[in-house]
Formats: structure tokens, C-alpha cells, sequence
């Protein structure tokens, strides 16, 4: 017996080898198997790698003195404790009977040799392995063997390996490789699963040679078989990670991909429609940085376990990114995705418990029904593009794409690119408008209004840029911005002015400023970095943004008057607050919203009436009241009638940047 590594070197030489062909062990350890066996040296590679076992082959031997014999060998693969190929045995047989007159021993010496071997590399192989007849019945079976079935000796007997595919292989996996009628060796590796007795499902490589082995007249097949179960259940567990979302444990954009082009070939061949829908939550920013990043989290788990609830077991719900879903909903009807969208958008209506708080998130949901005429790229962008529509149009609502969406869509980001140089370009300005006691009409404060000097497009207001601003987050160093630039400013009026001004100063915060954990923070920093009288800063939120999560909000605005500043609620009698509430809320003021000051004095008869609970509603709560776009003589009459005291608007001055601010001052005339 010969044996050497994967290089063909010679490792291992018994003493009938070195009797056979001349050669000590240590002239022949390190040496190539050519040296032994020429026409051996070019077929070695390919039994290395084959997996197949190889009886009786016939080739030349040669001698150390030259000599050449006529042998037989017999060839098989040698694998280590871990299963990995290590070499290759050969087992040779002199069989020039004429020549050797020690051939008939030497043969039956070499044959009882070849067989012991073969029986103790069958038996103790660490490689699953049995003798399979001409019908891949089960003759002879090794210990792994058993292991790996997790049977015994006796259960496996007479059984063939397919007897133990799971059901659902039996039908539609893949065809044994061994086919031993054939006379034909057969060596390609299977994957395949088996079934265990309590149930469980192995995986295997299964290699099945059918050189026939000769044992006592009959003819059998080798079958080797290894376990795999750890090394698939690693690549699965890759896999699964490789196409879905860690967090929400939904398809991400790769899942999403595959699935949406899968879907539209389907859809391009049998004529039937593909439904997507875009999702955005439109909250997600508030929470995120209101209640932090764990609330966000969880806000978005609960929402993907919600939506996967919602759909059929056919669609798919993939996280596309951040606060955003993709439902691909194929083989679908108009009439099915309006079902599911009214489903996704009443369930704004239903609160999220998280962190102690119950979250409400609503949704804006961009949809596009497609026969799978345009690729996966297109109809997502598509998608997306009626999704932002939806969310600019106020959130919580689902729109269809259109074709003209996307000179919109183009503009949107293009805005949102130069709002995001404009902090840096110094484009951004601060213009203010005078609040007026409208008895004395002396100016008592100024609100600071943000505006957008575009270099092309010239003055932009807040309208248009703002929405924007809170989408993307710059909202928040824009309003840090604007709040230092206001105090600075009032300061140097404190110097500058030619009679004494010491006006307050309005400063708007956003929903999404209100929220950020940073927020009180800042303002005591600016506030002491300034110099400023805490007092005499008025922080005004809109009604509907200070009641959207009021838990979280007072908090916020009791540590803001624990630092001393005022708080306003903007546009009161717009939201849905309560006098229950606005007793609770640390607020100082109350600004009359400008729709129904346009009323008052004309044609309106509700808008005096609403004006006056308002006026009454702050002094009964000690409130200051301020009617906000006063633009008329009849207007200023009725506001004087029903006793509010502050006024601000067109009929003063329109909002102004703060150079022209001294001039107003000193030009102005006392209305009559």
C-alpha cells in the first residue's frame, strides 16, 4: 500500500510495497507517485478531486532497477478527523504471473490487505458511508452513517436514502446521483435534505460512486454521505440577512428588488396588474427626536408588524429606508389596493403604545398600478414621487402617481439642495414686524420672521421653504439660527436706538424643535451667550403642533419657563385644544389667528363673536391676547370694541429687515 497527499507526494509505503518495487521507504517518502507509476503521474489530479473510488485499474509499474511489471490497483480518497481530502491510497497488485514467482502470495497477500483496509477505513470513517445494490438499497452500513440518520444499524438495512426524503423533496427534489445499473461512475456532489426520526430535517452531500465493489459474488455502489446542517443553516442565516431588515426583520431594498422585478416579468406575461405603495411616516422625525432613537425604533417595529397584518400572504412589505415602506402587492385589482390604503390610512387613527406615551402615526402613501411595462427603478421612483405629493399636501392621505409629479418632484429637490448651502451662503434673513398696543399703537415687541434671499429666484417665504426645512431636519439649525440672529439684533437696538427701545421678541419654534432633546438646552445657551433677558423672549408654537403628543410637550415648555422665557400659542382657535388643556399649558399669550381677524368688520358675522370668546377666554385665564394680520381701520375699531389689547399686521408695518427697523421708528406717524 501506497499513499499520498493532495500534491501527489508520497507519504506512506508498507514493506510489500518496498518489496515490490525495489525502493527503502526513505528513497521513496517525498517523491511523486510517477517515479512508481508513470502513467499515474497525469491522472492523479483528477482522482483527487473526482470523490470517486476506482477498482482494479490496470497500468505499468516501474522497478527501482528500471524494470517495468504489469499491476492492478485499487484507488480511494483519504479524508482526515474534519472530513477535508487529505490524499489518495493506492493498494497494488503484481499481476505478471509469469515473470514473478512470488506473484500468487504477494497477490493474496495484497488482496487480504486491501480488504482489512478497506474494511477499517469503511467502519471507521468519520464520512457517513454505505453499500448500496443494484436497487440503492441499504446492504452495508458504517456508524456515521447511522448518526447522521439518526437510526440504527437495522433500521437502515434494506431501506434506500430516498425513503428518507421529507415528503416535499420526495416530489420535487432533485434526482439521486447514483445510478448503478449503469456500469457508470457517477461522482457529482447532491444537496439534499433527510428526514429524522423525531421529525427534524438534515442536511447532507451525498456522493455516490457506481464503480461496482465485488463482495462475495454480489455487485454494490459506495455511498458517501456528510453531514451539512451547520455549514446551510450559516449560509440561511447569511442569506436571511442579506435580504431583510435587522430591525423590523422585513425585506429590505435587495428582498424588495428581486420581489418587485419578479413581479412585473410575471406580470408582463399573463396581462394582470402589479400594485406598489410608497410609504412615509409622517410623525417619525417627531418621535425620533422627541422621545429618542429607541422610541423611534420601536415606533417603526410596531408599524411594520401592523402593516404585515394588513395585507395578503402574497404581498410583500419591505423597509425601503429609514421611516419608509414599500408594499408590492402582485396579481392584484384597483379595487384591492383602495382596500388596503383605506385599511393603512384609518390606522392613523390608532395610537402606538411606546415609552408611556401613546404615538400616534399617520401615513402618506404614493401608489402606482402597473401591467409591468416599466422596470423596477422606474415604478419605485414613481411610487415615491406620489409619496412625497401626498406628504406636501399635508400627510396622512395616499395619492396616485401622474406623469407631471415629476417636474414637481425635480423642483422639490432642488429646493431642498439649495436650502441646505443657503445656512452656510448667508442667504437666509431675518426680517421683523412690530407688535403694537392698539390703544397707544406704541410698539411693545417684534416677531422675527425668517425669509430665503435666493440668489436667483429673489425673496423666498417661509411658505414654500419651511415644510422643507422640517422635512429634512434643517429646521433645526435654521431655528437656532434665527433665534440667535433675533437676540443679537434686539440687543443692539437696546444701544442704537436714538429714545429708549426695549422690545420683546417673538421667535417661532416648530413641532419638530419642540421635540428635540437639545432644544432647552440651546435656547439657555443662547440666551446667556447674548446677554439677553429671558423675559422678554416669547416663544410662540402653533395650537395644532403644541397638542400633537401634549405629554411631551409640557415638559418642554415648563423647563423653557423654569429658564424664564415666554411662551405664545400661535393661530389659537385653528387647533383642537380645550379650555381643560389651555389651563394646564404654561403659557403666557394667545395669538388670535388671522382668519378670523380677515372677518372682522366685514361680511363675516362669526368672526366678531369667535374673536370676542377668544379675548374673553384670555383674560379669564390672565392671558395676553394679540390679533395677529390686522390690515384695516374696521378691523383696529372692532379689536378696540371687544377689548383686545396687542395687535400686529399690514396696517402697522409688513415685516421688515432689521436695517429699515430705526427708520420705521423714527418716520411713523401717529394714527388718528
Amino acid at each position: 500500500m501506497i499513499l499520498t497527499n493532495t500534491d501527489r507526494k508520497i507519504v506512506l509505503v508498507n514493506d510489500l510495497a518496498e518489496l515490490l518495487f525495489g525502493y527503502s521507504r526513505a528513497e521513496l517518502l517525498g517523491r511523486r507517485i510517477g517515479v512508481l507509476m508513470p502513467e499515474r503521474d497525469g491522472v492523479a489530479e483528477a482522482e483527487s478531486t473526482s470523490g470517486c473510488t476506482v477498482e482494479m485499474v490496470e497500468t505499468k509499474g516501474r522497478l527501482k532497477n528500471g524494470a517495468t511489471i504489469d499491476i492492478s490497483l485499487s484507488v480511494s480518497l483519504v479524508y482526515d478527523a474534519d472530513g477535508v481530502k487529505y490524499g489518495i491510497s493506492y493498494i497494488v497488485r503484481d499481476i505478471d504471473t509469469t515473470s514473478h514467482v512470488t506473484d500468487h502470495h504477494l497477490f493474496e497477500t495484497q488482496r487480504r490487505e486491501a480488504e482489512t483496509n478497506f474494511q477499517l477505513s469503511f467502519d471507521m470513517s468519520l464520512i457517513g458511508m454505505g453499500m448500496v445494490d443494484l436497487d440503492g438499497r441499504f446492504q452495508r452500513v458504517n456508524l456515521t452513517l447511522c448518526e447522521i440518520f439518526g437510526r440504527t444499524e437495522n433500521e437502515l438495512l434494506g431501506k434506500r436514502a430516498r425513503d428518507f426524503f421529507p415528503p416535499e423533496d420526495a416530489r420535487s427534489g432533485p434526482r439521486s446521483s447514483a445510478h448503478p445499473r449503469s456500469g457508470v461512475a457517477v461522482t457529482v456532489p447532491v444537496e439534499r435534505r433527510y428526514l429524522r426520526p423525531d421529525g427534524g430535517v438534515i442536511w447532507a452531500q451525498e456522493i455516490i460512486s457506481s464503480a461496482t465493489i465485488v463482495d462475495g459474488g454480489h455487485r454494490y455502489s459506495l455511498l458517501q454521505l456528510q453531514d451539512i446542517t451547520s455549514r446551510k443553516q450559516a449560509e440561511e442565516s447569511l442569506s436571511y440577512q442579506l435580504f431583510h431588515d435587522t430591525l423590523t426583520g422585513l425585506g429590505n431594498r435587495l428582498l424588495l428588488r428581486e420581489t418587485l422585478e419578479r413581479a412585473l416579468a410575471n406580470a408582463r406575461e399573463s396581462g394582470r396588474q402589479v400594485g406598489v405603495l410608497f410609504l412615509d411616516t409622517d410623525q417619525f422625525t417627531l418621535v425620533n427626536d422627541g422621545l429618542g432613537h429607541s422610541a423611534g425604533d420601536q415606533l417603526l417595529v410596531q408599524l411594520a408588524r401592523r402593516l404585515q397584518a394588513m395585507v395578503r400572504p402574497t404581498d410583500t412589505v419591505a423597509r425601503f429606508s429609514g421611516d419608509e415602506f414599500v408594499i408590492v402587492c402582485e396579481d392584484t385589482t384597483v379595487e384591492s389596493v383602495d382596500r388596503l390604503v383605506k385599511r393603512i390610512l384609518a390606522s392613523g387613527k390608532e395610537p402606538f403604545p411606546i415609552g408611556g406615551h401613546e404615538v400616534f402615526a399617520t401615513m402618506s402613501v404614493g401608489i402606482i398600478i402597473t401591467n409591468g411595462d416599466e422596470d423596477a427603478g422606474c415604478v419605485l421612483r414613481n411610487a415615491d414621487t406620489a409619496m412625497y405629493h401626498a406628504k406636501h399636501d399635508g400627510g396622512g392621505r395616499a395619492i396616485v402617481f401622474r406623469q407631471e409629479m415629476h417636474s414637481t418632484a425635480s423642483s422639490r429637490l432642488d429646493l431642498e439642495s439649495q436650502l441646505r448651502r443657503a445656512l452656510d451662503n448667508r442667504e437666509l434673513r431675518v426680517y421683523y414686524q412690530p407688535v403694537v398696543d392698539i390703544w397707544t399703537e406704541d410698539v411693545v415687541g417684534f416677531e422675527a420672521l425668517v425669509r430665503w434671499d435666493h440668489p436667483e429666484r429673489g425673496l423666498i417665504l417661509p411658505l414654500e421653504f419651511i415644510p422643507v426645512a422640517e422635512e429634512t431636519g434643517m429646521i433645526i439649525p435654521i431655528g437656532e439660527w434665527v433665534l440667535r440672529q433675533a437676540l443679537t439684533q434686539a440687543q443692539r437696538w437696546r444701544t442704537e436706538a436714538p429714545r429708549a427701545l426695549n422690545p420683546w421678541i417673538a421667535v417661532n419654534v416648530s413641532t419638530l424643535q419642540l421635540r428635540d432633546a437639545n432644544f432647552v438646552g440651546m435656547v439657555a445657551d443662547v440666551l446667556m451667550q447674548t446677554g439677553f433677558d429671558p423675559t422678554a423672549l416669547h416663544l410662540e408654537i402653533t395650537e395644532t403642533g403644541l397638542m400633537n403628543d401634549i405629554g411631551a410637550n409640557l415638559k418642554t415648555l415648563h423647563a423653557l419657563r423654569t429658564l424664564g422665557v415666554q411662551l405664545s400659542i400661535d393661530d389659537f382657535g385653528t387647533g383642537q385644544s380645550s379650555l381643560s388643556y389651555l389651563s394646564l399649558l404654561p403659557v403666557q399669550t394667545l395669538k388670535i389667528g388671522c382668519c378670523f381677524i380677515a372677518g372682522l368688520g366685514g361680511e363675516d358675522p362669526h368672526a366678531s363673536p369667535i374673536a370676542d370668546v377668544i379675548v374673553s377666554v384670555g383674560r379669564a385665564l390672565k392671558l395676553t391676547v394679540i390679533a395677529e394680520g390686522v390690515e384695516t381701520m374696521e378691523q383696529l375699531q372692532e379689536l378696540r370694541r371687544i377689548g383686545s389689547p396687542l395687535g400686529q399686521g399690514f396696517l402697522w408695518s409688513q415685516p421688515l429687515p432689521s436695517e429699515k427697523i430705526l427708520e420705521w421708528l423714527g418716520t411713523r406717524l401717529p394714527r388718528e
